[in-house]
């Protein structure tokens, strides 16, 4: 069995502009990251009234899954495959050669 891993109490601990400020981005971004389901951000604490708390470790290890996953090598496109071209009849180019 493993052990649950305990992240330390006197850890870093970011508010929302800390993050921003980090991340390069606007709080309304962020908002929009964090509500987000598969971004999966990490959660925030609330110590009271409007603050939120992040711990650094946390959002660092986010980010840096992400960079990971945006430079992982992909796999190539698929080929597409083209319908073939119409064929049309026969009787068709002859009424249209008279018109």
């Amino acid at each position: 069995m493993s052990k649950p891993t305990v992240k330390p109490i006197d850890d870093e601990w970011w508010t929302t502009a800390m993050v921003c400020a980090h991340l390069k981005l606007g709080k309304r971004a962020l908002w929009d990251i964090r509500r987000d389901a598969l971004k999966r951000f990490p959660g925030a604490i609330k110590p009271g009234g409007k603050v939120n708390l992040f711990r650094a470790s946390d959002v660092r290890g986010w980010m840096d899954q992400r960079v990971a996953a945006a430079t992982r090598p992909r796999a190539p496109p698929a080929e597409t495959i083209q319908a073939p071209a119409p064929i049309i009849s026969d009787a068709y180019n002859s009424i249209t050669r008279h018109i």
